[in-house]
């Protein structure tokens, strides 16, 4: 469904060399698409993308919980960028990426209205342009796509979440709950209802 000429190193499955590869999280710096894949996209905003989503069985969170947040907040700042990204999940789109970035992207500062923090999205100098494929990959997403985009662009777990993101909230807290218990002896001694609402709790103290 698009193609992009920017990456960053650590959303890049670590097998691919120099050979571009197919991402199924669209991209929205240096980028390109067609009408077949740019139709219906203008006709829903990015919030019902989302629900339409999930009713298909595909979690929000699936290429990183900040697509969430920024659906909530698409329509007061405008930011288009993350409807393309759930109309491309939603019909199970794929981004030809390049092995290492193409572009550098600048304007990372207080005026940007898409990334005002550069440090997380920052390139290493540029390296010299791939080589061509004399075998294209296969239009199929690396396996590795999903879990390395979840990483990059999860949100912090201790900092603010969107409001009706509080089931990936509470999973969260679970997980980390777990974590706790196996050197907490007083989680390991809970029954479950207890244990229910020590997660609860510390969720809630969390924000």
């Amino acid at each position: 469904m698009s193609v992009t000429g920017w990456t960053d190193s650590r959303v890049t499955p670590g097998d691919v060399g120099d050979q571009p590869y197919f991402d199924g999280r669209a991209e929205c710096w240096v980028w390109g698409t067609w009408r077949r894949a740019w139709q219906g996209m203008v006709k829903r905003d990015a919030g019902s993308l989302m629900l339409a989503c999930e009713a298909k069985g595909i979690d929000r969170n699936k290429y990183g919980s900040d697509l969430p947040a920024m659906a909530q907040m698409e329509l007061q700042r405008k930011i288009w960028a993350v409807r393309w990204l759930y109309h491309h999940i939603l019909h199970g789109g794929l981004c030809l990426r390049p092995p290492w970035s193409m572009v550098e992207h600048i304007g990372f500062d207080a005026q940007a209205t898409n990334a005002d923090d550069g440090g997380k999205l920052d390139n290493p100098p540029l390296k010299p342009c791939p080589p061509i494929p004399s075998e294209w990959p296969r239009p199929v997403e690396h396996p590795q796509c999903p879990k390395l985009a979840w990483r990059f662009y999860d949100l912090p777990t201790d900092g603010p979440a969107p409001a009706s993101d509080g089931l990936a909230r509470l999973k969260r807290g679970i997980k980390r709950a777990v974590a706790a218990a196996v050197g907490d002896p007083t989680i390991q001694g809970m029954n479950c209802k207890e244990f229910v609402k020590l997660i609860i709790r510390r969720n809630r103290s969390r924000g």
